[in-house]
């Protein structure tokens, strides 16, 4: 039932953090009562359909942002609309539609320049529109991986950013070039407009704040198998991952069942 109030900050925050935490399931289900108690409060829809976004349950999103814009008048909520069209924008290029991406990008060009590197976002969409990329100044990583990408590149920077972070035998360039041919796949992690994430199950593998691992974390440049760097991770968040562990039979989806979650669960709280 609509509350008299039109948001609660204490309930919608509460929800963001199990977004920022990425227990997306759970916190899809709780933007969905938020919505239902609080309808004319046009943030609950847009963190709503940001979370759907990175859970990748991009057929829900549109109907979700239009309700959203009829909340918003571009003149008092800029912001607000500048994150509608941010994440419809993150849609089209995750739906691989480059050319209405583009067209809509254009439209709104004067708008999406408020938002930090946006000629990188363009070059991006330049590129997947075989556009000769207008803006060539920026020699940042990521701006030359766009413009030309390169495997050796991309090591280049992984030993230089993570390098001290892998286990001393772990072997990096055959592990970087064996993860590879499962990419892409259904198990991405939608980051954000240029970036998808993976999780890589290799034992041992190296170290996260100081704590031995068994998981990678991996970016890759959207829909791709182009991997932007990879390093040790956690993997606290119980996210599914690829099992690289019995390399001769290829890596494996793997989705950890409920009984898995709650006993690794139990157990580094036993280890705490």
């Amino acid at each position: 039932m609509p509350n008299q109030r039109s948001f609660h900050d204490t309930y919608l925050n509460k929800i963001n953090t199990l977004a920022a935490e990425f227990r997306l399931p759970e916190a899809i289900r709780e933007y969905q009562k938020y919505i239902q108690t609080y309808p004319r409060d046009v943030l609950g829809y847009i963190y709503y359909a940001d979370a759907l976004f990175k859970n990748n349950n991009l057929d829900e999103i549109e109907p979700i942002l239009q309700k959203a814009e009829k909340l918003v008048s571009k003149k008092v909520n800029y912001k607000d609309v500048l994150f509608i069209q941010a994440i419809r924008l993150k849609l089209l290029v995750a739906l691989n539609k480059y050319q209405e991406a583009y067209n809509y990008f254009m439209e709104n060009e004067k708008d999406f320049y408020d938002i930090k590197s946006i000629s990188m976002y363009k070059s991006f969409l330049e590129k997947k529109m075989g556009k000769l990329i207008t803006d060539v100044s920026d020699t940042t990583y990521l701006k030359k991986q766009i413009l030309l990408y390169q495997d050796e590149t991309t090591l280049s920077h992984i030993k230089k950013q993570h390098l001290q972070e892998f286990a001393d035998s772990f072997s990096l360039e055959a592990i970087y070039y064996e993860l590879k041919k499962s990419l892409p796949n259904e198990l991405k992690i939608r980051s954000g407009f240029l970036a998808d994430c993976y999780i890589f199950k290799s034992l041992a593998c190296g170290y996260d704040k100081g704590r031995l691992v068994d998981f990678l974390k991996v970016v890759t440049f959207s829909n791709s198998d182009e991997i932007i760097t990879m390093f040790p991770y956690s993997n606290r968040e119980r996210l599914d991952f690829i099992d690289l562990n019995n390399t001769l039979e290829g890596p494996k989806l793997k989705r950890m069942n409920q009984i898995e979650k709650f006993n690794k669960k139990y157990n580094q709280g036993l280890n705490k």
